[in-house]
């Protein structure tokens, strides 16, 4: 089910690219598939990825009025207590959430960044990468996640307020979102990308030495000490193999190659690059701390944003990459193949 999900929602995209007049239609269709099944994916059998986390999530909406509100993620009890009160049906909550996700998936891949990405390239890779089956699982951090999305739009706006604002609003949801308030100093920094390469090898190294000594344990009970009980339960889980961290640098030394043979040209492409090196950054330290697993979380959606870029400029670049021209529909293809692979495992 979930693979031909995926196959309905990229014919509808080509089509949008396909049928200018109805273009917003098949956008808007798409959209609604994805919102649908995530919404009922409780109900609908198959191989539906339901979330590892659902049954605990049912349990809190339906004991909310015995919890503490204000406590750690106290907007997300809010919002349960509010729906509770509305609907009564666990739904509402997965009806609110998805579309929260997937509008502002959306929105960032058609309008953030101004037509400058290939939207289905970003739908894509959102849904075969694991983004999509993630947010299934961590739903209150994908309601922050998904505020993060948005926010790039005062990131590429430089309104540093409204950043801040929003982040504000995403960690009332999710603790560990305060730390994004890191992501638009880094951005907005001004020196050159080697510069910023080497600032995020250091800043990686530093994080190791953390991570190794725990001291991020008292980092996270300073912020939120609700957060580091729950935190201290999860060091003997499983941290994260190094398929994110290889897929990061990968993307980060076809990055390099080809920025001055075209990808320079891109408008918004340096802002894509800082944020694809602290994804790489985090995904290997994600390797050694269950935390940073889940906080790489925020950052995978960097590959949403520039293999679009990698795409085009390899398809409109014949004078500067003639072998890489040549062979444009094979790479296209293996890129389609690698992904549904990972989709697949």
């Amino acid at each position: 089910m979930r693979y031909l999900m995926l196959l309905i929602i990229m014919l509808l995209l080509i089509l949008s690219k396909k049928d200018t007049k109805r273009k917003k239609i098949y956008i808007f269709s798409s959209m609604i598939i994805l919102i649908l099944y995530s919404t009922f994916r409780n109900y609908i059998g198959f191989d539906v990825c339901v979330g590892n986390d659902y049954n605990s999530y049912v349990n809190m909406f339906n004991n909310i009025e015995n919890s503490k509100i204000f406590n750690s993620g106290f907007a997300f009890n809010m919002l349960l207590l509010i729906l509770k009160a509305l609907t009564n049906n666990f739904i509402s909550v997965t009806f609110f959430t998805s579309t929260l996700l997937i509008c502002s998936v959306y929105f960032v891949s058609t309008k953030v960044f101004d037509g400058d990405n290939d939207y289905i390239w970003s739908i894509f890779i959102f849904i075969s990468f694991g983004i999509y089956d993630l947010s299934m699982s961590a739903i209150r951090q994908w309601i922050a996640g998904s505020l993060f999305l948005i926010s790039f739009k005062y990131i590429k706006e430089k309104k540093l307020t409204k950043y801040i604002l929003l982040i504000l609003l995403a960690s009332s949801f999710h603790t560990s979102a305060i730390f994004l308030l890191l992501v638009y100093p880094f951005v907005n920094m001004k020196c050159s990308k080697k510069k910023k390469v080497i600032i995020t090898i250091i800043a990686t190294m530093v994080l190791f030495v953390i991570l190794q000594n725990r001291l991020e344990l008292y980092i996270i009970s300073l912020i939120d000490y609700s957060y580091y009980i729950r935190y201290i339960n999860l060091l003997d889980l499983p941290k994260s193999n190094f398929t994110c961290f290889i897929i990061s640098l990968f993307y980060l030394m076809a990055v390099f190659y080809f920025y001055k043979k075209g990808l320079n040209k891109k408008k918004y492409i340096n802002l894509k690059i800082d944020y694809l090196l602290m994804f790489c950054c985090l995904s290997l330290a994600s390797t050694q701390s269950p935390f940073c697993n889940r906080f790489m979380q925020y950052f995978m959606p960097a590959l949403m944003f520039i293999t679009p870029d990698l795409i085009a400029m390899i398809y409109n670049n014949e004078k500067n990459n003639k072998l890489v021209y040549k062979y444009r529909y094979l790479l296209t293809v293996g890129v389609v193949v690698f992904f549904l692979l990972i989709y697949i495992m």
